[in-house]
Order: C-alpha cells, then sequence, then structure tokens
C-alpha cells in the first residue's frame, strides 16, 4: 500500500474531532513508519487526512482499479483483478457497512463493486485481508 485515507462513512460509529484526529494520524503514521521498517520495504504508506466518502469515492475513482467491498457484492474480487496493470484502490466498510445510497454513489464514480467473500469480516481485518490478496496477486502477475 502506498497510503491508507480513513474515511468517514454514514455508519461510522467514531467521529473524533480535529485535536484527536491529529493525534490518530500521528499514531497511524509511526505503525506505518514501524511496520515498513519492520517488513524491510522502501516506501513507507502515509496515512492521509480523513475524507468524507464521496470526496474518497471520486479520488479512488481516478485510479485504474478502483474497488469497493461490499457484504452484498456478487463480484468476487478474482474476477475483479483480471487483466490489471498499475495501481489498486481498495475502500473497505465500517463497523456497519456501507449504505447501500453510498455504494450506489461510488457506482456512478466508476468504483467497482466487490466481494471479499462469504464472510463479513470485522472493519479492522478486512483492509488486511484484501491488502493480502491484492498484493498476492499483483506479485504473481
Amino acid at each position: 500500500a502506498a497510503a491508507f485515507v480513513p474515511v468517514l462513512t454514514a455508519r461510522c460509529i467514531s467521529r473524533p474531532d480535529a485535536k484527536s484526529m491529529a493525534k490518530k494520524l500521528e499514531r497511524w503514521n509511526k505503525i506505518a513508519r514501524a511496520a515498513a521498517d519492520q517488513s524491510g520495504r522502501g516506501i513507507i504508506p502515509v496515512v492521509d487526512d480523513v475524507m468524507d466518502f464521496k470526496a474518497a469515492a471520486q479520488r479512488m475513482a481516478a485510479d485504474k482499479r478502483p474497488i469497493l467491498f461490499y457484504e452484498n457484492a456478487t463480484i468476487p474480487l478474482g474476477q475483479a483483478l483480471q487483466n490489471i496493470a498499475g495501481s489498486v484502490s481498495l475502500m473497505t466498510g465500517p463497523e456497519g457497512g456501507f449504505e447501500p445510497a453510498e455504494v450506489e454513489y461510488a457506482k456512478q464514480q466508476g468504483v467497482h463493486i466487490c466481494s471479499l467473500g462469504p464472510r463479513i469480516l470485522r472493519c479492522e481485518t478486512a483492509p488486511l485481508a484484501a491488502l493480502a490478496v491484492v498484493t498476492a496477486v499483483m506479485e504473481i502477475l
């Protein structure tokens, strides 16, 4: 991953104020640096400022393969990753999942709506699972 972007969605439970968010961003960037160092990674991923859902969907739609994971999606991730080259943007949902209107908005922006499988993953583990699959597939290609 080159960057992580915290996104505020309709169902987000946590809504930190600016001061609290600044502390979180500092902590997350330290974690990203430490993880990159531990894994021998040359490029340290950046944790960007928080964005609202619409801004994040528009930003990710600029990539060659923007993918939003949705529990009701019928397209498996493997299918979405076929014949790709270049950057991929991934978005996983909050604790309660995405609102259908958010998913529809992302579709309208050109974002692919995909499934991570039949199980509902925790919001903390879904990004890691998605990154692991994408990294494995892209390194094989």
